[in-house]
């Protein structure tokens, strides 16, 4: 039986990772390699992923973008000469610099932030090269007139998956007639029995690892679209909370036993009390489906409580309102329906200090 691998080498081509904007020309790569790294945190997947790009991905973005800074001088430059009878003068030392040892410093910091691998270029005779030009194998077009550059990328994954070969491989290319994931599959599985994969965008990436890893992306993207509308709600929330006081004190004072009256009598006669509770932050727990549409939430709620301070409580002039340092802690349980868009609290349980609970 074959053993099923959970280990994943995720490989970036050019084309992915083109970034032509001048505003971002010091970025190198475009939002691809950050939001892939963003994705991979989030959802705790780093002992997982491996991101990486090949060698001749990278010396190619470091080209392009030394031809990009190179034409946007130039501008400046032209652009110096044509002011210069207006009296605008600067001097060429400021601007004809070795702009490619610090886009390759640039390079560097990028990739070691997002934790990218650099895969190397495969040590490829000619002859090798020759031969599959003229038979047309992927990735070289039928005619064996293209596909240079995408056949080093090519040799250089499968010599890499010779290496790794507890790793499956995605391959992130828009170009799917060379990178022909049927095709390459055959060869693939010569060096290495993972899986191979194609994807021509992030949103597809994230679709396949989301398949891969039971992440249940858009169960969770539900949730925080619930965890929003309730945010809205903090106000009925808290409403629900600050019952809970009224309600604990009732339930004291109708007790019969000797020690509970006794409390009831203390904090109707105590100098301070407390008179309700205001909003600090909440956090949800648990959020599951109980019918279509019909959510139950778990969520924990801190409160700061809101103090009365008075030797006479039934004497207007002698009470005094303020809030405390401490903070309360309440476990709360909403019924939450997205088509009537109401929340009904069905539990408020105080964790702490002193816990007590009471259905609504």
């Amino acid at each position: 039986m074959k053993k099923i691998t959970k280990k994943y080498k995720i490989i970036f081509d050019t084309n992915i990772l083109w970034q032509d904007k001048e505003d971002k020309v010091s970025k190198l790569f475009n939002l691809s390699l950050e939001e892939s790294f963003k994705f991979i945190k989030e959802h705790s997947l780093n002992s997982k992923i491996i991101l990486s790009i090949p060698e001749i991905v990278v010396a190619e973005r470091i080209e392009q973008t030394l031809s990009d800074v190179n034409n946007m001088v130039n501008t400046i430059a032209n652009k110096v000469q044509a002011l210069s009878p207006f009296g605008v003068k600067i001097s060429e030392n400021c601007y004809k610099l070795n702009y490619e040892k610090e886009i390759i410093k640039i390079k560097k910091a990028i990739l070691n932030k997002s934790q990218v691998e650099v895969i190397k270029s495969a040590k490829v005779r000619q002859s090798e090269i020759i031969r599959r030009s003229l038979k047309g194998i992927k990735p070289f077009s039928a005619k064996g007139d293209k596909g240079f550059r995408d056949t080093i990328i090519w040799l250089s994954i499968l010599d890499d998956a010779k290496i790794n070969n507890d790793c499956n491989y995605i391959l992130c290319s828009n170009n799917s007639s060379d990178f022909n994931e049927t095709s390459l599959s055959e060869e693939f599985m010569l060096v290495n029995k993972n899986s191979f994969k194609v994807v021509s965008d992030m949103p597809s990436l994230k679709q396949l690892l989301d398949v891969e890893f039971d992440l249940n992306l858009e169960l969770k993207k539900l949730f925080q679209e619930i965890k929003n509308e309730l945010n809205k709600k903090i106000g009925d929330i808290m409403v629900s909370v600050n019952n809970y006081e009224v309600r604990r004190k009732s339930a004291l004072e109708n007790a019969l036993d000797v020690t509970t009256m006794y409390e009831s009598i203390r904090l109707d006669n105590s100098e301070e009390f407390i008179a309700g509770y205001n909003f600090k932050s909440i956090s949800y727990d648990n959020i599951f489906e109980t019918k279509y549409g019909a959510f139950n939430i778990r969520a924990t709620v801190t409160t700061i409580p809101r103090m009365k301070n008075s030797t006479y409580r039934h004497i207007p002039s002698y009470i005094n309102l303020y809030e405390t340092e401490k903070t309360d802690i309440f476990s709360v349980i909403l019924d939450y329906s997205i088509k009537s868009n109401l929340i009904t609290a069905i539990n408020v349980t105080k964790v702490s200090p002193h816990r007590y609970s009471h259905s609504l």
